[in-house]
């Protein structure tokens, strides 16, 4: 990769600068400096209420930042507005509630239908659909669906909102530059075949240019996908780095306040991380 192809990457990273967030005078972000780079899977993880939701929303701009600030692409994300963020970015909350009937192809069209592009709604619903294997649910009503079903469809219409079609159909090289996916704990209800698939989807749109931060409890998982993994502990940056770096027996002890140890295993890229008291038993 050359110089020209690194500064234009950059220009699409996100910059958090002594980044807090306080609430009813309770910290619950503090200080954090950090950035997100465009075409890499960011994983953040922390013990519950470690702030990762709150890092988030704020990276998202669905709440604001009460001290510090986040750079969206070099630009204030407080000077950007919400039409311009929603065509770059899309957000995978932790819960979603359905409370209405709706089609699952009409709930992926909603999404699809933010990019304005009347002509191409069709090939954006097939696409996400496809990607997230819920074609054969396409007339079925999103209430009546089991929680994995549920997560793929919701899945499927956060992708819709974000799917690069044109870039694709036109065989650009990174079609999804410029694109950012934020995910809160997606795993949740999904069985190990789709987490396993859609992982490689991760990877295979990170390389494409992409932007992807999750969150996550799962080591392996994260060991396995992240380019960058960021640690929070009451509110604060602890560590952050490559997989490697980051999940040492100390580290991750000192951090989750969880005894692992780390197996290295023939023809397996990233280390096997086991929680101490299963080895023992």
């Amino acid at each position: 990769m050359n110089a020209n192809t690194n500064n234009s990457a950059a220009i699409k990273d996100i910059v958090c600068q002594k980044l807090s967030y306080k609430v009813h005078n309770k910290t619950l972000l503090m200080g954090v400096d950090t950035v997100f780079n465009a075409g890499k899977i960011s994983v953040v993880l922390g013990k519950n209420g470690a702030g990762k939701s709150t890092l988030l929303s704020l990276l998202t701009k669905e709440i604001t930042a009460t001290d510090g600030s986040i750079l969206w692409h070099k630009k204030p994300i407080e000077n950007c507005t919400f039409a311009e963020l929603a065509l770059q970015r899309s957000v995978l909350p932790q819960l979603q509630n359905m409370v209405f009937s709706l089609k699952v192809q009409q709930l992926i069209e909603l999404g699809a239908e933010v990019q304005q592009k009347t002509n191409y709604i069709d090939d954006i619903t097939f696409s996400v659909m496809q990607v997230c294997d819920i074609e054969h649910l396409a007339q079925r009503d999103v209430i009546t669906l089991s929680g994995g079903e549920q997560k793929r469809v919701q899945l499927a219409r956060v992708l819709a909102q974000i799917w690069p079609v044109e870039a694709i159909q036109s065989g650009e090289q990174n079609p999804f530059s410029g694109k950012w996916l934020f995910l809160d704990e997606w795993t949740t209800s999904l069985d190990l075949h789709h987490q396993q698939q859609l992982a490689l989807y991760f990877k295979k749109w990170s390389q494409q240019g992409l932007g992807i931060v999750m969150v996550l409890h799962d080591l392996n998982l994260t060991s396995q996908l992240a380019d960058q993994v960021k640690i929070l502990k009451q509110g604060q940056l602890a560590i952050e780095g490559n997989a490697l770096e980051v999940f040492t027996e100390k580290n991750v002890k000192q951090t989750l306040d969880l005894d692992i140890m780390i197996k290295n295993i023939e023809s397996v890229a990233q280390p096997i991380i086991v929680p101490r008291e299963v080895l023992i038993k």
